[in-house]
């Protein structure tokens, strides 16, 4: 052990007697250094070595290097070319390398050193991190996030973030953060390049038409390319019977004939229209992400199998409700987002009754411009008998339009009207008690988009008020607007414990937690109620 320690000691020799050439550390300084180097050293040769250990010598030699750094500037030194402003950065990620390899499940610590990387610009070393990393941890979406967005915000590289986000959904499909988080950065890209196309004036709105209308083209081209496939495969058939021929044969003849002239003009158009706009791009990438997630580890001679299954699908038609059909419905052009709802559209096949991740969805949308037609077909394929997309759907005039700072008083006042519309329409048809309780807690917490204005809080509150009671003479009322009956106005004990005693004698709602909770508001209410009498009796 003790030459172990030795031998390390003395290969860091000749950068101390660099930093004391250059009259950053005094020989005392140095010393004491040396000392507190060979304790650390020592510490990590124990038979048990702890993380702290590592963590302590990695701390000491980064207070090591800011004095240096901060001497160094006093002194005047500009040059980097001296032995000392490497060896120690190096050393440290030396202990760092050691530290992973004894500790590779330990997550804070990888993260730890990725941190160390970026504030020292090592991408080279940061790259194999990450490689090692999610080899480690190949379930864990923090790191691939971590991964992806290095690659995009600091590397500026839209190609490698899409391989690293689509090889970790191959095996996190069912990861939100992972969905989200490439949403997020297609969603940016696509911002960042309708940035661009506003300051060098390109006509974004004619490229889309273009776009689809090649697409239509496209399209026409593959349906009469089916039929023609149909029409060979009966005249197979129909060479194998024993049937009449004649002039049936001249009449099926000239069809052809005439089928062929129709599709040869169809492919003259639609070169023509390739020759004029080309959207290959955008429909590769939306094929590369449909290949990229849905394909696991196999052979090369699976994947050949794969890409001739996917393009029989492609010819054979999608159907109307795939992700690429659904994606395309707003748009095939790059401009018109399309790369962003193919990227939800899969998403969404992973979670389709999770509608808390719609709404994630739906935020990350709202905060572009531009995203108006992908949104508003999110709402309109939200199923029209689910309370909670009934709820997403009620509340679009205010989480759509009325929500941000840029909005009047008025303006806000008026979309919360318009979503309490909204949900009295849908209670209306379809009665349901889920619908009415999100009525309840909308209306509870509207009051805080108005609060420079108390004149909306008072009239929202109002409405609050007016609602609930509305709700508690019904069959059926939601426990939101029982609690606030029963705790917030002047209801009398014995008739808030009325209304919740009769509303939890059903038994649909004797495991109701909410209705307790409201039973118990009731009773503490009441108690607090007979204490401040009891103290103005003593007083």
């Amino acid at each position: 052990m003790t030459e172990a320690v030795q031998q390390r000691l003395e290969q860091r020799v000749r950068e101390l007697h660099d930093l004391v050439d250059l009259g950053i550390f005094t020989t005392k300084e140095i010393k004491i250094i040396v000392k507190k180097r060979e304790d650390f050293e020592y510490a990590l040769r124990r038979r048990q070595t702890r993380k702290s250990d590592y963590i302590n010598y990695i701390k000491y030699e980064k207070n090591v290097d800011k004095l240096r750094r901060e001497r160094k500037e006093a002194l005047n030194i500009k040059s980097n070319k001296y032995l000392s402003d490497a060896s120690i950065i190096q050393y440290i990620h030396t202990l760092y390398h050691n530290a992973l390899k004894k500790f590779k499940e330990d997550e804070e610590l990888w993260f730890e050193y990725f941190d160390f990387c970026k504030e020292n610009n090592a991408n080279k070393k940061l790259g194999h991190a990450f490689a090692e990393c999610l080899q480690m941890h190949p379930n864990n979406s923090r790191v691939w996030i971590a991964t992806a967005r290095w690659e995009w915000d600091q590397n500026n590289s839209i190609s490698a973030a899409r391989a690293t986000y689509q090889r970790a959904l191959r095996v996190n499909k069912k990861s939100k953060e992972l969905w989200l988080d490439y949403f997020r950065m297609e969603l940016s890209y696509w911002h960042k390049i309708m940035e661009r196309a506003k300051v060098l004036g390109i006509n974004v709105d004619e490229l889309n038409e273009k776009a689809n209308e090649k697409f239509k083209l496209k399209e026409k081209k593959l349906q009469k390319q089916r039929r023609k496939r149909k029409t060979n495969n009966n005249n197979e058939d129909d060479d194998n019977d024993d049937s009449d021929s004649g002039s049936d044969d001249e009449e099926e003849k000239t069809h052809q004939l005439q089928q062929q002239q129709e599709e040869d003009d169809e492919d003259a158009l639609v070169s023509e229209s390739e020759d004029e706009f080309d959207e290959e791009l955008e429909l590769r990438e939306a094929k590369g992400i449909r290949r990229a997630i849905n394909k696991n580890t196999r052979d090369s001679s699976e994947d050949e199998d794969e890409e001739e299954e996917e393009n029989a699908v492609e010819e054979d038609g999608d159907g109307d409700d795939t992700p690429l059909s659904l994606a395309r419905a707003c748009g095939v052009s790059f401009y018109s987002a399309y790369i962003p709802r193919v990227v939800y559209f899969y998403a969404m096949e992973n979670f389709p009754e999770d509608f808390g991740v719609v709404e994630e969805f739906l935020d990350a949308y709202r905060a572009y411009e531009g995203t108006e037609s992908s949104r508003d077909q999110i709402y309109s394929l939200l199923p029209p008998t689910n309370a909670n997309a009934l709820n997403i759907l009620c509340r679009k005039p205010v989480d759509d339009h009325h929500s941000g700072i840029s909005f009047t008083v008025r303006e806000k006042m008026e979309g919360v009207v318009l979503a309490h519309r909204n949900f009295e329409e849908m209670v209306k048809q379809t009665q349901l008690v889920e619908l009415k309780e999100f009525h309840v807690n909308f209306l509870k917490n509207v009051a805080d988009y108005f609060s420079g204005s108390d004149e909306a809080r008072s009239a929202s509150r109002e409405l609050y008020e007016r609602v609930c009671v509305s709700y508690t003479k019904e069959a059926h009322p939601p426990v939101g607007a029982l609690m606030f009956v029963c705790t917030q106005t002047s209801t009398t004990f014995q008739s808030a414990v009325d209304t919740m005693d009769n509303y939890l004698s059903d038994d649909s709602q004797v495991q109701n937690i909410n209705a307790w909770k409201a039973m118990v508001n009731v009773h503490i209410r009441e108690l607090n109620k007979r204490k401040e009498e009891s103290v103005k009796t003593t007083k």
